[in-house]
């Protein structure tokens, strides 16, 4: 069942939009979902684009909640962004990519990353979205999520 407050695309997808954040060794930020078993499949730091919202808007949003980095944390990052446009990520849910090219190296910044998006686990547990972060580097790839690890090959592999 779709969420009326969640932005629909004309071919009746729902739309979400993620920041893939690339550092000067070309180390990917990965962040670790709490649902997920640990050292298991990670994710971009991405979500839902609201009725109303622009894509670009919802990105640092979520980049945000879910680092603490971002426009809503440490890093000022709108005028930085580049956009890889919307594509197909899963059954019935597109993503619109954006990519932050970090003049840095992301392990810098995990001392002030903290997840501020939570939710209520099956117990009535309120937990962080988020429980964990990792760089990854080509031939780590396969430690996203299936559909992010497609889409992070395709940037490096310039299909994007």
């Amino acid at each position: 069942m779709k969420n009326s407050n969640y932005k629909i695309l004309p071919n009746g997808h729902e739309i979400s939009a993620a920041i893939l954040m690339v550092d000067k060794n070309n180390g990917v930020l990965a962040c670790h979902p709490t649902m997920q078993p640990k050292r298991t499949m990670y994710d971009l730091p991405k979500g839902h684009v609201e009725v109303g919202e622009e894509d670009i808007d919802a990105a640092i949003r979520e980049f945000g909640e879910e680092t603490g980095l971002g426009e809503y944390g440490q890093l000022n990052i709108k005028d930085k962004l580049i956009d890889k446009g919307i594509m197909p990520y899963i059954k019935k849910k597109d993503i619109h990519l954006f990519v932050y090219k970090f003049n840095g190296y992301i392990e810098d910044l995990f001392p002030i990353m903290k997840c501020k998006s939570y939710f209520t686990n099956k117990s009535g547990k309120n937990l962080p979205e988020m429980n964990g972060y990792a760089v990854f580097y080509e031939g780590q790839f396969h430690f996203f999520m299936p559909a992010i690890c497609n889409i992070v090959t395709k940037y490096f592999n310039n299909e994007l």
